[in-house]
């Protein structure tokens, strides 16, 4: 990542630099505490060049966490955008989620969001990299898989990616798997599933490259979209991938109310 960073260093200017240094520090201590920490920094930081946005929006990315981001058109004009697009590469080759906690196998959360580990797997992260709620927070979302931080940069590491989405509440699933196609995977017809009280929309993609077998699924839950991008184990298929999903949760919030 030293390569990439030093070359960016021109064209964001050297107060965004430094907190894309720090959050890709060799030592995880040097690094920001979690997500919220470092994109507070990295707003800071853009307000204070020539082309400062508007805190409340956040940067508008659509993050597949299988898939490496080119530089969005247009970011040349912009330092912020120049900053966004290089520290979207480098959370998605951290492993797609902004946080840096895990979970051994059992039941691991995000916000609302829960699902039941299969056996040997593990949990990491906290939020959906590049999507955020109408407060400006990030929205819940895991990585799972029996190594969470390689699963995204080695295509022989299963897993799965799970986000929450109230944003995209209003979105038909099998739009929202529509929109997500993989150049040179063979896709087979989108199938519906019931599990865990949800109707999943469900795509498998069998690739010549990379990943062999890749499944993109979605469903409306009771306050937003739940997508999940899983990779099966090999010779495992869309049995594993229904029993995944059959673990998937949506708890309800319990607000407490003021004496």
């Amino acid at each position: 990542m030293g390569k990439p960073i030093a070359a960016a260093a021109a064209d964001v200017g050297p107060v965004v630099m430094a907190v894309l240094r720090r959050a890709t520090a060799a030592r995880p201590a040097d690094r920001y505490q979690d997500a919220e920490a470092f994109r507070t920094a990295l707003l800071s930081a853009a307000r204070r060049t020539r082309d400062p946005i508007d805190p409340g929006t956040g940067p508008a990315f659509d993050l597949h966490p299988a898939d490496v981001l080119p530089v969005p058109a247009g970011a040349s004009r912009s330092p912020w955008l120049r900053a966004v697009a290089l520290t979207v590469v480098l959370v998605a080759a951290a492993g797609a989620v902004a946080a840096d906690s895990a979970t051994p196998s059992g039941t691991a959360t995000s916000g609302p969001l829960t699902v039941a580990l299969p056996a040997g797997w593990r949990a990491a992260g906290t939020g959906w990299a590049g999507r955020y709620d109408a407060s400006g927070r990030l929205e819940p979302a895991l990585v799972i898989s029996p190594e969470p931080r390689r699963w995204a940069i080695d295509p022989s590491v299963p897993g799965a990616f799970l986000g929450l989405s109230v944003v995209a509440r209003d979105t038909e699933p099998g739009a929202f798997v529509a929109e997500r196609p993989h150049a040179d995977c063979a896709p087979t017809p989108p199938r519906q599933v019931r599990r865990g009280g949800l109707d999943w929309v469900v795509a498998r993609f069998d690739c010549p490259h990379g990943r062999p077998v890749l499944m993109e699924a979605a469903a409306r839950g009771s306050v937003g979209l739940l997508y999940a991008q899983v990779v099966p184990p090999p010779g495992a298929g869309d049995e594993f991938v229904d029993a995944l999903l059959d673990g998937v949760r949506i708890r309800r919030q319990v607000i407490a109310r003021p004496p």
